[in-house]
């Protein structure tokens, strides 16, 4: 049985190109969808189920690393996950080789944890990365002294919060170090944070 795919890639001769070079490449790999923005890639990969979707980075309405999220958090449990491919000109995206590739991040970089669905997203300074795993799976791993939760879904390295701010109905909003923003620590866990 062939492997199947679909190409997400709003400049057309760049999808033409992109099949192309994927003809030459893997010739047993059968295209099944061409879509030019996002939203389509989510619609089409959720209904067609390709075992591999290739992603331009930059396409109108919705990025392709946000189409990828969507996909993956919808996808059926049932099904082997599918390979996500992001196609970019741009050199901040590249990475060499066509494949799965595995990026070591230490833990010490990691400014917080957020589920997503079956997958937890790992958030650091420079970058955000899914791994495959549960919050559920993850939790016990964590050092509880380094880690703290903060509401269901999110995980936060204590070491990386910058302020906590009290908020109505007992809730603490903490900013975090370096571009990472602001979160909401839910009233179960704001007593973490009274003491900073």
């Amino acid at each position: 049985m062939h492997a199947t795919a679909l190409v997400a890639e709003d400049e057309p001769l760049l999808a033409a190109n992109l099949q192309a070079e994927l003809a030459q490449l893997w010739p047993d790999l059968r295209i099944v969808a061409n879509v030019r923005h996002g939203a389509a890639a989510i619609d089409q990969a959720l209904v067609l189920q390709p075992d591999v979707v290739f992603l331009d980075i930059h396409m109108p309405g919705m990025t392709g690393l946000e189409a990828a999220e969507a996909i993956t958090e919808d996808w059926p449990e049932k099904l082997p996950l599918l390979l996500l491919v992001f196609v970019t000109e741009y050199e901040q995206y590249a990475q060499a080789g066509v494949g799965p590739a595995i990026h070591m991040v230490p833990i010490g970089r990691v400014l917080y944890f957020e589920a997503a669905d079956k997958y937890v997203r790992v958030v650091t300074a420079e970058r955000d990365h899914l791994i495959r795993t549960s919050l559920r799976e993850l939790l016990p791993q964590l050092d509880p002294h380094r880690f703290w939760q903060i509401r269901r879904g999110t995980v936060v390295r204590s070491d990386a919060t910058a302020t906590a701010l009290p908020e109505e109905c007992g809730k603490v909003q903490i900013t975090l170090r370096g571009p990472a923003g602001k979160l909401v620590v839910s009233r179960l866990y704001a007593h973490l944070f009274r003491q900073m």
